[in-house]
């Protein structure tokens, strides 16, 4: 019913860090802050401030982080930027200007790749290694020749530099569609919201300046709000290694979906406010002038109060449907399942709707639905990824169990408790529609059967007249002709020679008993002349009697038959005759035993034998004679079995019904 999960493990040491390596980190904090108190006559005590934030996150990295590579790679790249912050800008303008260069190129080097390895310290794809490996290349050559290549070096840096800062996106877009567990993703998560804070902030403050003749005293340089831009702008940098350093040491600490949908609440409120005041007090202002200086602030405040809590509304319904699904919506999430059942046409899938439904209507990683076989359960649609943490719901239809709904949370639990009483009842309006699947499957297999079945029928209807044709043809007709021509020579001789007419009436005899013969056969070969004269258990009897010589057959017939149908008669007889000739020819037995039984609207017949065991090509179904055998039954509406197993003999069990066409 389950299947084993495959999970991806970060090769991540569960040992403490060594003394020798916790002191080489320490060594380089220590010298990495040395350098940067050394910068501080050069730098703002803002940039001094930022390296500080490098640094202890940093320190919290390394010193308290898994041992690991990607923990090393995220502390270099962090002790670098702080280094790039403060020591690089000191040295631009001295003789040390080269080193001072080169010190922000492997800076920007490092941050690029951490973006594109993080969390787990693979480069995913693995073809773009090399693209990595070129921008190192460019970020040295760039260095050395800086200061005499002029404008056109920065920009074509540029357009390196977003070239491979699009590689590195993609590629992490791609490891957390395709390759990411939860743990990945969640950490990557966190990521991406400290880049997306300091992406937004920097936006937000920087607004005024895309259209500076509205603004002219606000961004005007050396400004109040000019300095206000530049601290918010700078600190903001200071999201990205706090957030990296929550997803290295606790990814945990917070469930960072909460906080991405209030931060996106929060943040699109504030928009949009900001957009309706301004929009207020300009379009106002356009209309009356500056006589409403002192009342247009009234009015656009009254504006916004009036918008503030159902825009708060909205705007966290749509977030929390972002981020997770429909949970708190069960009525919207049932009738949407509701109408996508109802609007599916003949032949499409619904096992697949459903599985989609559910896990749009959820976010969950993993959805899939296992239908119940005679050997158990078998998953016939998924979508998504496994994890570890499995939900599994019984599809049920009129009280009786179809299927399992199985449903894949996130590590820590995506689903709330609302979200798992919506799963529930997702199960149950899906019961119905997976047991209408089975339904029409069940059916279109039926009549595919019941159309091959009378296939089959016509073409035995015309083999068997063809083969009528050719024997009376070929034999009979023949025989009655040659019977003619003699009558007609010994009523000739008659009067002549009688002895001649004696010898000709004499092959008369014998051509005629000829046919009778060739009759009697073909009339046989019809309906056996035995089940007219003793029954079928008679029948089978003589048969037995017949075989005495070579094979010692018991007949064992506990009670008297009903009077059967003709055809039950000699579908059982001719199944009963070829399993007889199947034990003579391949079981080596010693001993075959034949039940012949009526009960519940079946007659029952069972073939067993002593003998070596059925061949695999018998049991197979591939023999001749045992499909010969299936096919007298499945025309009936019953059924022919076999089995055994080598050294302990074979049984042919045969049921068919009473009313040939009925089951029973």
């Amino acid at each position: 019913m389950t299947h084993p999960v495959p999970m991806r493990v970060e090769a991540v040491s569960a040992a403490p860090r060594s003394s020798v390596v916790r002191a080489g980190w320490s060594l380089a904090l220590l010298l990495t802050a040395s350098a940067c108190a050394l910068a501080t006559p050069f730098i703002p005590p803002l940039h001094l401030l930022v390296a500080a934030v490098w640094l202890a996150t940093a320190a919290v990295v390394l010193l308290a982080g898994p041992s690991s590579r990607t923990t090393g790679w995220i502390g270099a790249t962090f002790l670098a930027q702080a280094l790039a912050g403060t020591v690089g800008p000191a040295l631009i303008g001295s003789n040390w200007a080269l080193a001072g260069r080169a010190l922000e190129a492997a800076a920007l080097c490092l941050a690029v790749v951490l973006i594109a390895v993080f969390p787990d310290g693979r480069f995913v794809p693995r073809w773009s290694v090399p693209v990595f490996a070129a921008f190192a290349a460019w970020q040295a050559f760039a260095v050395v020749v800086a200061p005499t290549a002029g404008g056109t070096l920065d920009v074509v840096g540029g357009v390196v530099y977003f070239a491979v800062l699009a590689t590195a996106v993609g590629g992490q877009f791609h490891r957390y569609r395709r390759v990411s567990d939860a743990v990945q993703r969640r950490k990557t998560k966190w990521l991406v919201y400290g880049f997306a804070v300091t992406f937004v902030v920097d936006l937000a403050s920087s607004l005024p300046y895309f259209a500076p003749g509205w603004f002219l005293s606000l961004v005007a340089a050396g400004s109040p709000y000019d300095r206000f831009q530049d601290v918010v702008s700078t600190l903001a940098v200071a999201a990205i290694p706090v957030c990296v350093a929550i997803a290295v040491v606790r990814e945990q600490l917070f469930d960072i979906d909460v906080v991405i949908g209030r931060t996106l609440v929060y943040a699109a409120l504030t928009l949009v406010i900001a957009a309706v005041y301004l929009a207020v007090v300009a379009g106002a202002g356009a209309l009356i002038g500056r006589r409403g200086d002192t009342v247009l602030p009234l009015v656009a405040a009254a504006a916004v109060a009036v918008v503030f809590q159902p825009l708060r509304i909205a705007l966290q319904r749509r977030v929390r449907r972002l981020l997770y699904g429909m949970q708190d919506e069960p009525y919207a999430a049932l009738s949407g399942l509701g109408h996508r059942l109802a609007a599916t046409l003949p032949g499409e899938d619904v096992e697949a709707r459903v599985v989609g439904t559910v896990r749009d209507a959820l976010r969950v990683p993993y959805v899939a639905i296992a239908l119940r076989e005679d050997d158990g359960y078998v998953i016939t649609r998924q979508a998504g990824t496994p994890t570890a943490d499995r939900l599994t719901l019984p599809l049920l239809h009129q009280g009786e169990e179809v299927g399992l709904l199985l449903v894949d949370d996130e590590p820590g639990g995506r689903l709330t408790a609302p979200g798992r009483a919506l799963l529930a009842d997702l199960a149950r309006q899906a019961g119905p529609a997976v047991h209408g699947v089975r339904v029409t499957a069940s059916l279109r297999s039926t009549a595919e059967q019941l159309q091959a079945a009378r296939e089959r029928l016509v073409v035995a209807g015309e083999e068997e007249r063809r083969r009528l044709r050719r024997n009376l043809h070929d034999e009979l007709a023949p025989t009655l002709a040659a019977a003619g021509l003699t009558a007609a020579t010994a009523a000739d001789l008659l009067g002549r020679d009688a002895e001649a007419a004696a010898r000709a009436l004499d092959r008369l005899q014998r051509g005629l008993a000829a046919a009778v013969g060739d009759i009697r056969r073909l009339v046989d070969e019809l309906r056996p002349v035995l089940l007219d004269e003793h029954g079928l258990a008679g029948a089978i009897r003589e048969r037995a009697d017949e075989l005495a010589a070579q094979l010692p057959v018991t007949v064992d017939v506990p009670a008297p038959l009903p009077e059967l149908p003709a055809a039950v008669e000699v579908a059982a007889y001719r199944i009963c005759q070829e399993a007889l000739m199947n034990v003579l020819k391949h079981a080596a037995a010693g001993e075959v035993r034949v039940r012949l039984a009526a009960a519940g609207g079946w007659l029952e017949l069972e073939v067993t034998d002593d003998g070596a065991g059925a061949l695999p090509a018998v049991v197979g179904g591939r023999g001749v004679g045992l499909t010969s055998m299936r096919e007298r039954a499945e025309e009936l509406g019953g059924t022919c079995t076999v089995d055994g197993r080598p050294g302990q003999g074979t049984r042919v069990a045969v049921r068919l019904p009473l009313r040939p066409g009925s089951e029973g």
